[in-house]
Order: structure tokens, then C-alpha cells, then sequence
């Protein structure tokens, strides 16, 4: 059976993944946010996207987003690096 609600795309090392077009909204949602620098709506995407229980107070997230994004604006995709990114979450302890 093929499914027509979701995409699916491999990871490398090839771990296939499977997005929901719910998920999907969502993300480009998120990309929409960010290209915004809307960083109350980008910590709410974390929420949507299940990375944070639904009770969760997103407002001590806020300040960091805003912080890890700013230093991260300008540079290209080539630079980007996801583990940087979660490494500074975590040095803000909301990873």
C-alpha cells in the first residue's frame, strides 16, 4: 500500500524516515517561522512537533532561539550543523 499523506526521505547512513502531513505542515510551518525570525512561533513548533510535551512553558526557549538563530543567520546550508545547534540548546538546558 502507498501512502498519500506522507513523504518519506532517507537520512544518511540510509535510515529511511516517514512525515505525516500533518508533520509536513508543520515543518514548513517551522521554515516559514524561522525565515521570519517568529521566535515565539518556532518554540511553539517544537510543541506541534511532539519534541515538547503539550503542557510545556515555551517561554524560557524563546531567548535562546533567538540567541542560537541570530549567531546561525547568514550562514549557508554547508555550515550549518545540526549537533552545534543542539549543542547550544543543551548549554541553554532546554535539550
Amino acid at each position: 500500500m502507498i501512502c498519500t499523506e506522507c513523504i518519506c526521505f532517507v537520512t544518511l547512513p540510509a535510515n529511511p524516515c516517514t512525515i505525516f502531513q500533518q508533520n509536513k505542515q508543520i515543518l514548513i510551518d517551522a521554515v516559514v517561522h524561522a525565515v521570519n525570525e517568529d521566535y515565539v512561533e518556532m518554540a511553539n513548533d517544537f510543541t506541534r512537533l511532539g519534541f515538547l510535551a503539550s503542557d510545556t512553558d515555551v517561554a524560557p526557549i524563546i531567548p535562546a532561539l533567538e540567541a542560537i538563530w541570530q549567531n546561525s543567520a547568514g550562514k549557508g546550508l554547508a555550515d550549518f550543523n545540526f549537533r552545534t545547534v543542539t549543542g547550544k540548546l543543551y548549554a541553554h538546558n532546554l535539550y
